[in-house]
């Protein structure tokens, strides 16, 4: 290669990495925050079916989504001076990139919404949440997990869609790239150059979007479990007690220490979400699993549940009454004989 080309590319890396972390980047944040708060708004109105609101709301996306980018920046940038209103370039840009990812976001969170199962609301009502509590702690965080995925993707494109805001003056990386190749006429490695950065900031996004499903797909295995004890009777010495329950498959440690009191005439239900371990744990202390620490004191005997024998775990099975979540019942027998068994 030309030695005048190399020296063009060395001199042009620092002006445009210096424009994409100072301009660039900054623009895709402050954009994407703002598009995020404008479509959690539109998708909860449409969600929730708000009259006239949830017209309006179509509209803008509808509008939105139907309209270019790059005509978009114009009518505010170019647009709105002709009528008496002044915006700054790098303003029309955060307004315009902001409206724009804010309505293809919005679908994505309404779709995300309305995948979550309406027994959530219900369930919701059924402790006394009102319904801001229950979108709030109980279907938007669900909601988000399966949105996270397209809104990374969406805020990837963003990183690139910056680049038209060079139309409108802001004078982000694309733009002093654009000053570069018309100084010095290296416009094939200028524009390539800019194009490798551009790479490396989606492959960076990309890296911790694939970080954030990761922590995301976790999301319920550590949770520790919630015990609500009602019908409280006298106490005594415990009927029932399960003492530092431990088990992992291979490295996800589902159960971390799990402690349960059983009284007389307790009634005890182990509240969790899916996957936080709530059927391990029954299984576990009923033997169909092999706990990696723990013990089991029942009728005053002390089993430890990781090297109780086969007599040992017969004998708390035989004491105790386990309803699988599919039922399993015997198909060859009568209904009352399962039971019996």
């Amino acid at each position: 290669m030309d030695p005048h080309v190399w020296q063009v590319m060395v001199d042009a890396f620092p002006q445009l990495l210096f424009k994409g972390i100072t301009v660039t980047i900054p623009l895709t944040i402050i954009s994407f925050a703002l598009s995020m708060v404008i479509a959690v708004v539109v998708a909860l109105i449409q969600y929730s079916k708000v009259p006239v609101l949830r017209q309006i709301c179509r509209f803008y996306v509808w509008v939105i989504r139907g309209t270019p980018l790059l005509v978009q920046l114009y009518v505010v940038f170019f647009g709105l001076p002709s009528i008496g209103i002044m915006v700054d370039a790098f303003l029309a840009a955060v307004i315009v990139f902001s409206i724009n990812e804010g309505a293809y976001n919005a679908e994505t969170i309404r779709g995300a919404l309305e995948s979550v199962p309406q027994g959530q609301m219900e369930a919701g009502r059924c402790v006394g949440l009102n319904y801001f509590q229950i979108m709030w702690h109980v279907v938007l965080p669900q909601a988000f997990r399966t949105a996270f995925p397209a809104l990374g993707n969406s805020m990837i494109s963003m990183v690139k869609d910056t680049s038209l805001a060079a139309n409108i003056t802001v004078a982000e990386m694309f733009f002093q790239a654009q000053r570069i190749a018309g100084r010095t006429y290296e416009t094939m490695a200028v524009y390539i150059e800019v194009a490798l950065i551009y790479l490396i900031f989606s492959t960076i996004l990309e890296y911790l979007q694939r970080r954030g499903e990761k922590k995301l797909g976790k999301y319920g295995t550590n949770y520790r479990f919630i015990f609500a004890v009602k019908l409280v009777m006298e106490k005594t010495d415990p009927l029932l007690l399960i003492s530092h329950v431990k088990k992992s498959f291979v490295t996800l440690e589902v159960l971390k220490d799990i402690s349960i009191d059983v009284y007389k005439g307790d009634v005890v239900s182990i509240l969790g979400p899916s996957g936080s371990g709530k059927t391990t744990l029954l299984r576990c202390v009923n033997f169909l699993e092999r706990a990696d620490y723990g013990s089991i004191s029942l009728d005053d005997k002390t089993i430890d549940l990781k090297t109780a024998t086969k007599e040992q775990a017969s004998e708390i099975q035989r004491k105790t009454g386990f309803v699988f979540q599919n039922y399993n019942l015997f198909r060859k027998a009568l209904f009352r004989v399962s039971i019996d068994l």
